[in-house]
């Protein structure tokens, strides 16, 4: 849903052909078995679950300054922040994933990226972002927001990870044109020397019904901005 450092962020959508936990072999895959596919160009859209995804990178889209540590920054990720996500429904199905953020006080709305759908993701905007050259039609492969909304309503397992990328060093996120980080900044290698002591920290999370939520988690995120405390 939301993958991020200290430097990108962007949230993310990726559906899959089965509801359900799904056990994947590769490269040797037996009589039966569902193949994995790897990140090979040519194997990406092997198995059952879109790699790609729909998704919504600021600094891709544009917006060089939303999102990064400093005060030049809308989110300053030097200090501490909520993220909010929304899952709007339509006629019993998800529509509509917005993401928003909490910061000195402020709701802080997504840019405007001009994909509609409040800057969220749903059929229509996935459509939108992903009718650039070069990009997979992999989302829609694998049943798009339909698909997905059968995964929310079949009930989501929420999963907190701390990961570093062996494949790519995490330049899909946070390099060349997705943000300001070296490229190999990223290498596990480099990344688990230089950077032994990394770690982050998550503090009140909430869930309920769209917007009761809000207040309570606004409170305690305004305490931990007057300890400067980062998050």
């Amino acid at each position: 849903m939301w993958e991020a450092n200290k430097h990108s962020g962007q949230q993310a959508i990726h559906p899959v052909d089965e509801t359900g936990q799904i056990v994947c072999e590769w490269p040797d895959v037996s009589d039966g078995a569902t193949p994995c596919g790897s990140q090979k160009g040519g194997e990406r859209d092997i198995g059952p679950t879109d790699r790609n995804g729909c998704y919504i990178n600021p600094y891709f889209m544009g917006f060089k300054k939303f999102y990064g540590p400093g005060t030049e920054y809308t989110i300053n990720t030097n200090k501490a922040f909520a993220i909010v996500t929304e899952f709007r429904e339509k006629d019993g199905e998800l529509d509509n994933m917005v993401q928003y953020y909490y910061q000195g006080g402020e709701k802080i709305m997504m840019p405007e990226l001009g994909y509609g759908s409040d800057n969220g993701m749903s059929q229509d905007s996935c459509k939108k972002i992903l009718d650039r050259p070069g990009e997979a039609q992999y989302f829609f492969d694998h049943g798009g927001m339909p698909q997905f909304s059968k995964a929310v309503k079949n009930g989501l397992t929420m999963v907190l990870s701390f990961w570093d990328d062996m494949a790519s060093n995490m330049n899909w996120l946070d390099s060349g044109e997705r943000g300001t980080c070296d490229p190999g900044d990223g290498d596990p290698a480099k990344l688990r020397v230089d950077h032994a002591d990394a770690r982050f920290d998550i503090r009140h999370l909430r869930w309920g019904p769209i917007g009761t939520t809000h207040s309570s988690m606004a409170e305690l995120l305004r305490a931990e901005e007057l300890a400067d405390v980062v998050v």
